[in-house]
């Protein structure tokens, strides 16, 4: 599963491994035009699967689900962002829930979806701005979603977005 960037549509790709056949291709309107650096474009995040779902987040739009064989399932509009560099946070999986980290200039928010229905079950403001897709660290029944921000790491619990822990002195831009 791939995202693309075409003739300015927002494109979301299926293609087969091992001939590069594309098996389906669904677009999504781009409602606005976010600001992003040279070596970014309206399609960085990679997108996610759990075998049954495709998973993508585009910053000129939000974030969309297909079925895995591109039946539409969901869209959730986000944004606008005020990022000077673009957003390149892919989205991940935590159990049942996809996750987004938001980060920008000012209002920086982390978000978790319900997977299934798309429906935005937490949302808690960061500050900011991360260039780096969050890590999912599940360990037993513990699961943390783990990121690297402006000036700190930092640990949350992947339901209630609660921030567990968190280390200073990161560079400004990780």
């Amino acid at each position: 599963f791939l995202t693309a960037f075409e003739q300015g549509s927002l494109v979301t790709l299926c293609v087969r491994a091992e001939d590069g056949k594309i098996l389906w291709r669904r677009e999504v309107a781009r409602p606005r035009q976010e600001r992003h650096h040279s070596n970014n474009n309206p399609a960085s995040p990679t997108p996610v699967t759990d075998g049954r779902s495709v998973f993508a987040f585009f910053p000129d739009f939000g974030l969309v689900a297909y079925s895995v064989d591109g039946e539409g399932l969901w869209r959730q509009p986000l944004g606008p962002f005020k990022n000077s560099q673009g957003m390149a946070n892919s989205p991940v999986l935590a159990g049942d829930k996809l996750v987004q980290v938001c980060d920008q200039d000012a209002g920086s928010f982390l978000v978790v979806l319900d997977k299934r229905s798309g429906r935005v079950l937490r949302r808690v403001e960061r500050s900011g701005p991360s260039y780096c897709s969050p890590i999912v660290h599940e360990r037993g029944a513990s699961c943390e979603v783990v990121i690297a921000g402006n000036t700190e790491l930092a640990g949350y619990e992947c339901g209630s977005l609660d921030r567990l822990w968190w280390v200073s002195g990161l560079p400004w831009q990780p």
